[in-house]
């Protein structure tokens, strides 16, 4: 096998390996999800101990169900702003809020990478969220 035929043969599973393991829609969702219920559940528990001090029931109680029923929230929230944009050797995570989208992560080789920015969608997801109440 000569030089030339070796580099060739490298390049081409290189390039079958991105494409067979480029993470699905499912992916990228799941690992969505997974960040924002982490951040949710801190702080969530954060209010909680905050709130342990001052021994007020009515708002331990309303921790309490928020943290029980935050899951169920970040799956509807998910659920309808997050996509895929699909370039077949990877992938682009897209968060669609208000009109406006964008990249928060990418896929490659099986892993979904988020940026940053991500805990900034949750930010502006959860002061909307408040101004409606």
């Amino acid at each position: 096998m000569t030089k030339k035929q070796f580099i060739l043969l490298f390049v081409t599973v290189l390039i079958l390996g991105l494409i067979f393991t480029n993470p699905s829609e499912n992916e990228h969702i799941d690992t969505v999800k997974s960040k924002l219920k982490t951040a949710f559940k801190k702080k969530m528990s954060a209010d909680l101990l905050e709130n342990k001090d001052n021994e007020d029931s009515f708002a331990m109680l309303g921790n309490g169900l928020g943290l029980m029923l935050g899951d169920t929230f970040i799956d509807n929230l998910t659920d309808g702003f997050i996509s895929r944009e699909n370039y077949i050797l990877f992938s682009l995570t897209k968060a669609t809020y208000q009109k406006q989208e964008k990249i928060i992560g990418f896929g490659v080789l099986g892993n979904v990478f988020l940026s940053e920015k991500i805990d900034k969608i949750y930010e502006d997801v959860e002061e909307n969220e408040q101004a409606y109440q």
